[in-house]
Protein backbone atom coordinates (compact mmCIF):
# COMPACT_ATOMS: atom_id res chain seq x y z
CA UNK A 1 0.00 0.00 0.00
CA UNK A 2 1.22 3.61 -0.86
CA UNK A 3 -0.23 7.16 0.60
CA UNK A 4 1.15 10.24 -0.57
CA UNK A 5 0.67 13.32 1.65
CA UNK A 6 1.98 16.78 2.63
CA UNK A 7 5.27 16.57 4.79
CA UNK A 8 4.08 19.01 7.79
CA UNK A 9 7.47 18.90 8.92
CA UNK A 10 9.59 19.80 5.70
CA UNK A 11 6.21 22.22 4.74
CA UNK A 12 5.70 24.16 8.03
CA UNK A 13 10.36 24.92 7.83
CA UNK A 14 9.46 26.19 4.15
CA UNK A 15 6.24 28.10 5.18
CA UNK A 16 8.14 29.83 8.38
CA UNK A 17 11.05 30.92 6.17
CA UNK A 18 9.02 31.95 2.91
CA UNK A 19 7.45 35.27 1.66
CA UNK A 20 3.59 36.13 2.05
CA UNK A 21 2.69 34.80 -1.48
CA UNK A 22 4.58 31.43 -1.01
CA UNK A 23 2.67 31.17 2.18
CA UNK A 24 -0.26 31.72 0.85
CA UNK A 25 0.34 28.86 -1.55
CA UNK A 26 2.03 26.48 1.13
CA UNK A 27 -1.41 27.13 2.89
CA UNK A 28 -3.09 25.70 0.27
CA UNK A 29 -0.83 22.54 0.15
CA UNK A 30 -1.32 21.78 3.66
CA UNK A 31 -4.92 22.36 4.00
CA UNK A 32 -6.02 21.69 -0.32
CA UNK A 33 -8.58 23.91 -2.10
CA UNK A 34 -12.55 24.75 -1.86
CA UNK A 35 -13.35 21.93 -4.15
CA UNK A 36 -15.10 18.49 -3.43
CA UNK A 37 -12.09 16.11 -2.63
CA UNK A 38 -9.47 18.18 -2.26
CA UNK A 39 -9.04 19.31 1.03
CA UNK A 40 -6.85 17.50 3.62
CA UNK A 41 -9.06 16.78 7.46
CA UNK A 42 -5.55 16.40 8.83
CA UNK A 43 -1.96 16.37 8.83
CA UNK A 44 1.25 14.26 9.04
CA UNK A 45 4.75 14.09 10.15
CA UNK A 46 6.72 10.98 8.83
CA UNK A 47 6.93 9.32 12.24
CA UNK A 48 3.23 10.47 13.02
CA UNK A 49 1.69 8.78 10.09
CA UNK A 50 4.47 5.76 10.71
CA UNK A 51 3.15 5.79 14.09
CA UNK A 52 -0.58 5.24 13.51
CA UNK A 53 0.15 3.14 10.80
CA UNK A 54 2.04 0.58 13.14
CA UNK A 55 -0.98 1.23 15.76
CA UNK A 56 -3.61 -0.76 13.04
CA UNK A 57 -1.26 -3.41 12.05
CA UNK A 58 0.83 -2.02 9.02
CA UNK A 59 4.34 -3.29 9.03
CA UNK A 60 7.23 -2.67 6.76
CA UNK A 61 6.87 0.88 6.59
CA UNK A 62 8.93 3.23 4.86
CA UNK A 63 9.55 6.48 3.04
CA UNK A 64 9.73 6.92 -0.53
CA UNK A 65 10.09 9.92 -2.69
CA UNK A 66 6.80 11.53 -3.78
CA UNK A 67 5.72 10.40 -7.48
CA UNK A 68 2.91 13.30 -7.46
CA UNK A 69 2.79 16.95 -6.21
CA UNK A 70 6.91 17.48 -6.13
CA UNK A 71 5.94 21.02 -6.56
CA UNK A 72 5.51 21.38 -2.55
CA UNK A 73 7.35 19.33 0.23
CA UNK A 74 4.88 15.80 0.30
CA UNK A 75 6.16 12.40 1.44
CA UNK A 76 5.14 8.95 -0.34
CA UNK A 77 4.95 6.15 2.82
CA UNK A 78 4.92 2.59 1.23
CA UNK A 79 4.06 -0.36 3.36
CA UNK A 80 2.26 -3.57 3.83
CA UNK A 81 -0.36 -5.44 6.04
CA UNK A 82 0.61 -8.42 7.65
CA UNK A 83 -0.71 -11.96 7.50
CA UNK A 84 -2.65 -11.65 10.90
CA UNK A 85 -3.84 -7.94 9.56
CA UNK A 86 -7.60 -9.14 10.54
CA UNK A 87 -6.57 -9.63 14.03
CA UNK A 88 -4.89 -6.08 14.67
CA UNK A 89 -7.70 -4.92 12.82
CA UNK A 90 -10.03 -5.71 15.26
CA UNK A 91 -8.23 -4.83 17.92
CA UNK A 92 -7.91 -1.46 16.54
CA UNK A 93 -11.44 -0.95 16.16
CA UNK A 94 -11.97 -2.46 19.61
CA UNK A 95 -10.20 0.16 21.14
CA UNK A 96 -11.70 3.16 18.89
CA UNK A 97 -15.15 1.75 19.89
CA UNK A 98 -14.08 0.75 23.73
CA UNK A 99 -12.99 4.30 24.24
CA UNK A 100 -16.28 5.79 23.24
CA UNK A 101 -18.28 3.63 25.33
CA UNK A 102 -16.00 3.98 28.29
CA UNK A 103 -16.00 7.86 27.46
CA UNK A 104 -11.93 7.73 27.68
CA UNK A 105 -8.58 8.26 26.37
CA UNK A 106 -6.81 7.08 28.89
CA UNK A 107 -3.67 5.24 27.47
CA UNK A 108 -3.37 3.68 31.13
CA UNK A 109 -6.34 2.25 31.23
CA UNK A 110 -6.91 0.92 27.49
CA UNK A 111 -3.38 -0.30 26.35
CA UNK A 112 -3.18 -2.96 29.56
CA UNK A 113 -6.44 -3.91 28.83
CA UNK A 114 -5.60 -4.58 24.95
CA UNK A 115 -2.09 -6.30 26.14
CA UNK A 116 -3.89 -8.54 28.00
CA UNK A 117 -6.41 -9.15 25.54
CA UNK A 118 -3.75 -9.64 22.94
CA UNK A 119 -2.10 -12.06 25.72
CA UNK A 120 -5.35 -14.13 25.65
CA UNK A 121 -5.50 -14.34 21.98
CA UNK A 122 -1.76 -15.62 21.54
CA UNK A 123 -1.92 -17.97 24.22
CA UNK A 124 -5.36 -19.58 22.10
CA UNK A 125 -2.91 -19.27 18.52
CA UNK A 126 -0.43 -21.22 20.36
CA UNK A 127 -2.60 -23.73 21.59
CA UNK A 128 -4.48 -23.96 18.45
CA UNK A 129 -7.72 -23.83 19.71
CA UNK A 130 -10.81 -22.53 18.11
CA UNK A 131 -10.99 -18.48 17.95
CA UNK A 132 -14.32 -19.33 19.20
CA UNK A 133 -13.15 -20.42 22.25
CA UNK A 134 -10.84 -17.52 22.67
CA UNK A 135 -13.70 -15.16 22.38
CA UNK A 136 -15.69 -17.05 25.20
CA UNK A 137 -12.78 -16.76 27.59
CA UNK A 138 -11.93 -12.99 26.84
CA UNK A 139 -15.65 -12.54 27.75
CA UNK A 140 -15.58 -14.66 30.91
CA UNK A 141 -12.65 -12.59 31.88
CA UNK A 142 -13.57 -9.29 31.15
CA UNK A 143 -16.84 -9.28 32.37
CA UNK A 144 -16.23 -9.05 36.32
CA UNK A 145 -13.93 -5.68 34.98
CA UNK A 146 -16.70 -3.57 33.15
CA UNK A 147 -19.39 -4.80 31.09
CA UNK A 148 -18.62 -2.43 28.61
CA UNK A 149 -15.34 -4.50 27.80
CA UNK A 150 -16.77 -7.80 26.82
CA UNK A 151 -20.52 -6.53 25.11
CA UNK A 152 -17.78 -4.43 23.06
CA UNK A 153 -15.52 -7.05 22.16
CA UNK A 154 -18.33 -9.53 21.01
CA UNK A 155 -19.99 -6.85 18.88
CA UNK A 156 -16.33 -6.86 17.25
CA UNK A 157 -15.74 -10.02 16.86
CA UNK A 158 -19.33 -10.19 15.33
CA UNK A 159 -18.45 -7.83 12.93
CA UNK A 160 -14.98 -9.37 12.21
CA UNK A 161 -17.02 -12.74 11.56
CA UNK A 162 -15.39 -14.64 14.67
CA UNK A 163 -18.77 -15.43 16.08
CA UNK A 164 -22.10 -15.52 14.34
CA UNK A 165 -24.59 -12.60 14.48
CA UNK A 166 -26.32 -13.60 18.13
CA UNK A 167 -29.18 -11.20 17.54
Amino acid sequence: MAIETPDLEKTFKKFATADLGTQKTTLQWVYGIDSPGMQHKTGFTFDLLKNLLEEIGFEKISRKEPRTHRYEPGMRIVCRKPEDYLEKQLFACFRKRLKNKLETDDSHILIPLESWLEKIFDSYRKSKQNKVACVNEVISKTAICNPHIPLTFLEECTKFGLVKNLR
